[in-house]
């Protein structure tokens, strides 16, 4: 049994959260797997949901060995009326550093990116913490900032003066 078969099998006994696996990419000596998990609220409408990578190293008779390596998380906003989302705001983006540069950030966005055109969505937005790149005076936080900058608009991304990330996916009728 080839490893790919080894692990759509497997993951699915091993996973305990409800993830389904939504693709799988050779990368160098791994293989990365992508989930995508929902979450609910009482009425059944989605209320956040997250892709997570996973790079999975060994592949073994029964068993396949990996790691979690990164992380998307998203939450929905709603129409006034809470029928239908309108956009999907980023709430949280974390990809370990081992694995930065190496296009783990990009798969995932990739896969928020054909999630949001499945369900019609038109818009993703976030905003970028200065925790996490600094404030414009922040010497120390230049090449981290960069990067960032950098990764949003490879992606599609437009920047505010206010660090909100915008990016409009096609015109609602």
């Amino acid at each position: 049994m080839e490893c790919k078969d080894k692990i759509y099998k497997n993951f699915e006994l091993f996973n305990e959260k409800g993830e389904a696996i939504v693709s799988i990419v050779p990368l160098q000596s791994h293989i990365i797997v992508i989930t995508k998990e929902c979450s609910f609220d009482t009425y059944g409408k989605i209320d956040g949901f997250s892709f997570f990578a996973y790079a999975m190293n060994q592949c073994y008779e029964n068993s396949i060995v990996g790691m979690h390596i990164a992380e998307l998380y998203c939450t929905p906003f709603y129409c006034s009326e809470y029928q239908n989302i309108n956009e999907f705001r980023i709430q949280d983006f974390i990809v370990s550093m081992s694995w930065r540069n190496r296009g783990i950030g990009s798969l995932l966005m990739k896969e928020l990116k054909k999630f949001a055109i499945q369900l019609k969505i038109s818009r993703i937005t976030g905003w970028l913490s200065t925790v996490d790149i600094g404030t414009d005076e922040d010497i120390d936080k230049k090449e981290c900032r960069n990067r960032v900058y950098h990764f949003y608009e490879k992606h599609g991304f437009l920047i505010t003066d206010q660090k909100d990330i915008i990016l409009e996916l096609y015109q609602q009728n």
